[in-house]
This record gives structure tokens, C-alpha cells and sequence, in this order.
């Protein structure tokens, strides 16, 4: 990376900063691109030169978040890809600690913004960072060859958002929600796996939905 993409990459991770900031200590409203550029130190210029909107800042702290759900571990060792792609959905919750109901309202936002193009463009980070794992499990022999990995894809990217949105709408809590996805990812990735990945997942189907805790419905 030269230098003028680290200065790039350092502005946004300082208007990522104080977004949380604003976010967590005055609320969403309260987190103008004006304000958030004032609070970054930067120029409102500079802020929609990175940003096109405020919806794409949330989008990009959502991302931050979620990111552990799909990115590869660096100290992953040899094991099968679709265990660890499929546990990594239970870790969520404890990464997430004490902020889960912040990064409910960051998601809460975002399902609410008219901004269509950010949304897209969000769902279309999902697809690749999704595109990536799937491409993994064909690599290594964990799908039958002649998977269709561009629908197995696509599927596997609509089941994240669309769960996770009842979860931002307190119809789940977050680790109903999850739980809710890697059953899903599981029944989805059974008819395409071979081998090992196979006799994994029907042992994971065969344990059924596990029991977690519920939330109720958002009142609006």
C-alpha cells in the first residue's frame, strides 16, 4: 500500500472513530457528516470524498463488526474450512461483548435509510466476502465439483442480512439470530459437500435448532 492510500486508509479509520464516538455517547442523530468531520478533524469535503453518505459510514462500522463472520482467521490450522466457517457464526456474540445492542442500532439505522445505493453496495461486500469462502471450499475439495458455487453463494449472502434484520427489529436476540444462520448455512451447504465437510454438516443437522435465549419484538 503507497503512502497515499495509508493516508486514505488512516482519515477513514478516524471518521470510523468518531462516528462510534458520536454514536455511542450522543446517539445517531447527533452524527452529521458536518459534526463527524468537525469531531475527526477533517473537512466536510474530505469526509464525502470517503464517504458518499452517512448510511456508508454506518455500513462500514456494521462490516467492522461482522467481520470476524466471514474473514479467515490468520492462525487457522489444516481442519476442514466448513467447520470453521460454521463455528465462527458462535463467536460473534462474545466479540461483540457489551456493544451488541450498539451495533443493533448502527443495523436498525441502516435497514431504515432510504439510501439504496450504499445498501447495495454493502450487500454486494457481503456476496464477495462470502464469494471468498465458498471459493476455499471448492479449492479444497470440501464441494462437489460440479457445484454451483455463484448460487451457493448467493444464497448463502441473502440468508446473513435477511436474518440478521429481525435481530436489528428485536424479533431475535443476537445469538438466536446466529444460531438461526448457521442452521441455515448448514442445511444450504449439505447437498453441495463431499466427504468429510459432508459427514460434518449432518452431524452439526443432525443436532438440530439449539435452544437460545429470545428477545421481543421491537415497539414501534
Amino acid at each position: 500500500m503507497g503512502r497515499r492510500e495509508d493516508n486514505k486508509a488512516e482519515k477513514r479509520a478516524r471518521i470510523i472513530a468518531a462516528a462510534k464516538d458520536i454514536i455511542a455517547t450522543q446517539g445517531i442523530e447527533s452524527c452529521t457528516m458536518r459534526y463527524l468531520a468537525e469531531v475527526a478533524e477533517l473537512s466536510p469535503r474530505t469526509a464525502y470524498n470517503l464517504f458518499e453518505s452517512k448510511t456508508d459510514i454506518l455500513i462500514a462500522i456494521l462490516l467492522e463488526g461482522f467481520e470476524p463472520l466471514l474473514q479467515r482467521d490468520a492462525d487457522e490450522g489444516d481442519g476442514l474450512v466448513v467447520e470453521r466457517m460454521v463455528e465462527q457464526l458462535n463467536r460473534i456474540p462474545g466479540d461483540f461483548g457489551p456493544q451488541q445492542e450498539f451495533y443493533r442500532g448502527i443495523h436498525w439505522a441502516i435497514m431504515r435509510s432510504d439510501d439504496t445505493q450504499a445498501k447495495e453496495q454493502a450487500r454486494q461486500t457481503v456476496q464477495l466476502l462470502v464469494a471468498s469462502r465458498v471459493a476455499e471450499l471448492h479449492q479444497c475439495g470440501e464441494l462437489q465439483t460440479d457445484c454451483d458455487t455463484d448460487g451457493l453463494t448467493q444464497h448463502l449472502s441473502v440468508l446473513v442480512p435477511a436474518i440478521l434484520g429481525m435481530w436489528a427489529d428485536e424479533q431475535l436476540s443476537l445469538e438466536e439470530a446466529l444460531a438461526h444462520t448457521r442452521y441455515a448455512w448448514v442445511n444450504s451447504l449439505v447437498p453441495c459437500a463431499r466427504g468429510k465437510a459432508l459427514r460434518y454438516l449432518r452431524t452439526v443437522q443432525a443436532q438440530g435448532f439449539p435452544e437460545t435465549p429470545r428477545r421481543g419484538r421491537r415497539v414501534t
